[in-house]
C-alpha cells in the first residue's frame, strides 16, 4: 500500500446533478418529479447547460486539495434516498454494459436495470460529463468521448455518439479514464432491503432465477472494475453485524500494519502516517481460543459432544482406510500427499484445531453462499466424519478438488479465512522436521530466533500469546496480502494503540475499550480508506485495468451511532484524513452527505446543499446559509421542522394546557389548578415557563408557586 504519493496535478471532480426524463419507471421515480433537475450544488445551470466557472474556482481547495463536499437534507420520505438510488442504478448500468462479460468467473452477477430514463451530470476539471440512461441503452459523454451501449437509438446517433458493441479492454480503459468510482456507506438496517428492488426488471441474466441488481454491488471481487461498491456487505438486504465487525477489524488491522511498515524508519512524529488521527499502532496481540472452533459445530452447541470428543472424531475421520468428507477436503488442499503426510496424532494442538477449522470453513462456504450452490451437498458441516460409500469416493474427491480450486480463485472476503489457515499451516510445514521434502526459505534459515519462536507457538503450549510482528516477519504493504496472512480468526486479536497527542505518549490503549461511537466512527472511515487504497493499488498494476482517478464518497445517514460531538467533527476528520494520508495527490474526491444532523450541515454552505421536501428540491436561495449558523435555526429550516424542536408529547401537552388557560369555553378534563402548576414547574425553557406562569396567574387569580423551588 503506497500510502504517501508523489504530487500529481489532479482535475477537480464534482457531482453536479440528475434529471429524470419522461417515461422513467414510476417504481424507480417514486415521489420524485420528471423533467426536473435535482442539483447537488449551484455551479451548473441545467437549462442553459452553462457552468459557473468563476464562482466554482472560488471554492477550489475550500475543503482541501481536490475535495468537494455536497449534502442532501430533508425529512424521511422527502426523496433523498430516491435521488441517490437513481444515481446508483445509472452507474451500475454503465458498469454492467462495460464489464458484464468479464464477470463470468466471479461469485456474483450484475444486472442491468430496465426502465431507467435519466441523465447524471458530473464535472471533471472544467469539462461537463453526462451518463444518459434510456431504457435498454446507455451513453456516456465526457471530454472528447461520446459512446453508447445496448440497443441502437437514433437520438444518440443524432448527437454524435458512437455505438459500441463490445467491451474490449482498450475500449473500457479509454471510456472510463475520466469517469469516477463510487463508494457508498450506509449502516441503516432499513436500507437496501432486497424486497424494495425485487420488482425491477433486469435486461438479461445468465442465472435461471430472478436476479436483483442491488445484490451485485455489495461485492468487490472484480479487481475494482465495476465503478461502485456499497458498504457494508448485505445478504438479502441484511448485514450480519458479527461478520461486518470481523471484516472491518481485518481492514483496520491491515491499514494499521501497512502504515506501521511505512513508519518503520521515521523518527519524526510529524512525518508518520496515522490511519487513526493522534494514534499509532503499538502492537497487535493474538491468543488462541479453541472455543471459537468448537462452537461452529451443532453437536458441541447442543452439548452432544465435548471439545475433546470433536477432536477425537476429527482424528478418526482421517483414517486412511476410509474416505470421509474431512479427509477428502484435506486431500484437495494437498495436505495429504505421497511424500508428505501429516501425522495428525503427533501434531501440535493448534495445528489440529487449524485443520479441523479448515474442514469446517470449506464445508460452510459450500452450504452458505449462493455462488457455491453446485457444492451444496458438501456442506453438511456436522457430518465431516461421515464415511463415503466406495462407489461415490471418486465423485466426492473430484467435487472437493473443484470446490477447493474455486475457493482458492475467490478474491472476495469469502476466502480470506481459508487463506489465513493455509498460511498458518505453511508455517507448520516449515517448522515440522518430518517434512523433508519441503524446502525451507532462506529467510527462515537465517533467522534462527523467529524459527525458535514459531516452534514455541506451535508447540504443546497453545495458550501462548504472540504479536503480529512475531508471527509475520516478512511483510507486504499490500492490503489483501496482509489480511490473508493474519492469524486465523480462532486467534482473538487485541489492537493496542499509542496516543501521540500529548507530549508524553500514552501506550497500551486497547482499541476494544474505546466507546461504541468511537469504534463506529473509525470503522466508517476505515472501510472507505480500505477501498481507496485498493483502488490506488490498481494504479500500480501492469495489466490493462481501469485506473480510476476520481472517487465519489457517499455517506447516507452518516450520523447513525454518533454522539453529537462525532457528528460535529465528522467532516473535518474525514477531509483531514484524506489530506493527511496525501490521497488527494492521486485522486480527486466528491463527498455526498445525506444527513439529518444539523451539526454536519453547519459545516456546509448553501451552495453545496440539495434541500428536499415531498419529492421536490427547494430553492436554497430562500434559506438561511447553515454554514456556521445556529443549530436550532438549521433544524427549523433545513429539516423542515415546522412544529418546532421539542418532542411531540410535550408540545401537545403544553398546547392543551395553553388552550385551557386562555379560552374559558375549553373544558379540558385533565387540567386543574394543581395539574397546571405541576406541569409548568417541569418546563426547562425559562422564557416559555415565564409566559405560562403569567397565564396561570391570570387564570387562577393567585401567585404561582414553583414546585421545583426548595422551601
Amino acid at each position: 500500500m503506497d500510502l504517501k504519493k508523489e504530487h500529481t496535478d489532479m482535475d477537480r471532480f464534482i457531482l453536479l446533478g440528475i434529471i429524470i426524463q419522461k417515461g422513467c419507471n414510476k417504481n424507480i421515480v417514486k415521489n420524485l418529479k420528471t423533467n426536473r433537475f435535482y442539483a447537488f450544488n449551484r455551479f451548473f445551470d441545467y437549462q442553459n447547460k452553462q457552468l459557473h466557472l468563476d464562482r466554482l474556482r472560488l471554492f477550489d481547495g475550500f475543503y482541501g486539495e481536490n475535495i468537494f463536499v455536497n449534502a442532501i437534507v430533508g425529512k424521511n420520505g422527502s426523496g433523498k434516498s430516491s435521488v441517490l438510488d437513481l444515481t446508483y442504478r445509472i452507474v451500475n448500468n454503465l458498469g454492467h454494459e462495460l464489464f458484464s462479460q468479464r464477470f463470468k468467473n466471479v461469485n456474483y452477477e450484475t444486472g442491468y436495470v430496465m426502465g431507467v430514463k435519466a441523465d447524471l451530470y458530473f464535472l471533471v476539471g472544467d469539462d461537463i460529463g453526462v451518463i444518459s440512461c434510456r431504457g435498454g441503452s446507455i451513453g456516456i459523454k465526457v471530454r472528447e468521448m461520446k459512446s453508447y451501449f445496448g440497443s441502437q437509438r437514433k437520438d444518440f446517433e443524432d448527437e454524435g455518439y458512437k455505438h459500441k458493441y463490445g467491451n474490449a479492454e482498450e475500449d473500457v480503459k479509454n471510456l472510463l479514464k475520466d469517469f469516477y468510482y463510487t463508494i457508498v456507506s450506509n449502516y441503516s438496517m432499513q436500507a437496501f432491503l432486497e424486497t424494495d428492488y425485487a420488482d425491477e426488471k433486469i435486461k438479461y441474466s445468465r442465472k435461471k432465477e430472478s436476479l436483483i441488481w442491488i445484490n451485485g454491488i455489495f461485492h468487490k471481487n472484480d479487481g475494482y472494475s465495476l465503478p461502485i461498491v456499497i458498504n457494508p456487505y448485505r445478504y438479502k438486504g441484511a448485514y450480519d453485524q458479527g461478520i461486518e465487525f470481523q471484516l472491518t477489524n481485518y481492514r483496520l488491522m491491515s491499514l494499521l500494519i501497512a502504515a506501521a511498515i511505512k513508519n518503520k524508519d521515521k523518527t519524526n512524529q510529524n512525518e508518520k502516517l496515522q490511519i487513526i488521527e493522534e494514534y499509532d499502532l503499538e502492537k497487535i496481540e493474538f491468543s488462541f481460543n479453541k472455543e471459537i472452533i468448537y462452537n461452529k459445530f451443532e453437536a458441541y452447541r447442543k452439548k452432544e459432544n465435548s471439545g475433546d470428543r470433536l477432536l477425537e472424531r476429527f482424528e478418526e475421520s482421517l483414517n486412511e482406510n476410509n474416505l470421509t468428507y474431512a479427509r477428502a477436503i484435506l486431500e484437495a488442499y494437498e495436505l495429504f500427499t505421497k511424500n508428505i503426510e501429516i501425522r495428525i496424532d503427533e501434531s501440535s494442538p493448534i495445528v489440529k484445531h487449524a485443520m479441523l477449522y479448515l474442514v469446517y470453513k470449506t464445508m460452510n462456504i459450500a452450504s452458505k453462499y449462493p455462488s457455491y450452490e453446485d457444492y451444496r451437498h458438501l456442506g453438511m458441516v456436522d457430518l465431516f466424519d461421515y464415511k463415503i460409500e466406495n462407489e461415490k469416493t471418486e465423485g466426492i474427491k473430484n467435487d472437493c478438488k473443484n470446490l477447493v480450486a474455486k475457493i482458492k480463485n475467490d478474491s472476495s472476503h469469502i476466502s480470506f479465512k481459508i487463506f489465513q489457515v493455509l498460511h498458518l499451516l505453511s508455517k507448520y510445514e516449515l517448522y515440522s522436521s518430518e517434512n523433508e521434502d519441503i524446502k525451507l526459505m532462506n529467510e527462515w534459515k537465517k533467522n534462527a530466533e523467529e524459527f525458535k519462536y514459531l516452534a514455541k507457538i506451535l508447540s504443546n503450549k497453545p495458550s501462548t500469546t504472540f504479536t503480529y510482528d512475531q508471527y509475520e516477519k516478512y511483510k507486504s504493504d499490500d492490503l489483501a496480502s496482509i489480511i490473508k496472512k493474519l492469524p486465523p480468526t480462532f486467534f482473538v486479536a487485541e489492537i493496542f494503540l499509542t496516543n501521540t497527542k500529548k507530549e508524553k505518549k500514552t501506550k497500551g490503549i486497547r482499541f476494544s475499550k474505546l466507546s461504541a461511537g468511537e469504534k463506529q466512527f473509525i470503522f466508517t472511515i476505515t472501510s472507505v480508506l480500505y477501498h481507496i487504497e485498493n483502488l490506488l493499488s490498481v494504479h500500480k498494476q501492469e495489466e490493462e485495468r481501469v485506473k480510476y482517478h476520481q472517487v465519489n464518497l457517499v455517506f447516507d445517514e452518516v450520523e447513525l451511532c454518533f454522539h453529537p460531538e462525532y457528528q460535529r467533527t465528522f467532516l473535518s476528520k474525514l477531509t483531514g484524513t484524506l489530506q493527511r494520508l496525501e490521497l488527494t495527490k492521486e485522486m480527486a474526491f466528491n463527498i455526498v452527505l445525506a444527513t439529518h444532523s444539523p451539526f454536519i450541515l453547519s459545516d456546509i454552505p448553501t451552495d453545496f446543499i440539495m434541500y428536499m421536501k415531498d419529492g421536490e428540491q427547494r430553492d436554497g436561495k430562500d434559506f438561511m446559509n447553515p454554514f456556521g449558523a445556529n443549530i436550532n435555526d438549521i433544524l427549523y429550516q433545513s429539516f423542515f421542522l415546522e412544529n418546532g424542536f421539542m418532542g411531540e408529547f410535550v408540545r401537545k401537552k403544553i398546547e392543551s394546557m395553553f388552550l385551557f388557560m386562555t379560552d374559558d369555553k375549553k373544558k379540558e378534563k385533565e387540567w386543574e389548578d394543581e395539574e397546571c402548576r405541576h406541569t409548568i414547574s417541569l418546563i426547562g425553557d425559562p422564557m416559555l415557563k415565564d409566559s405560562l406562569v403569567d397565564l396561570y396567574q391570570v387564570k387562577f387569580h393567585k401567585k404561582f408557586k414553583d414546585e421545583t423551588t426548595p422551601n
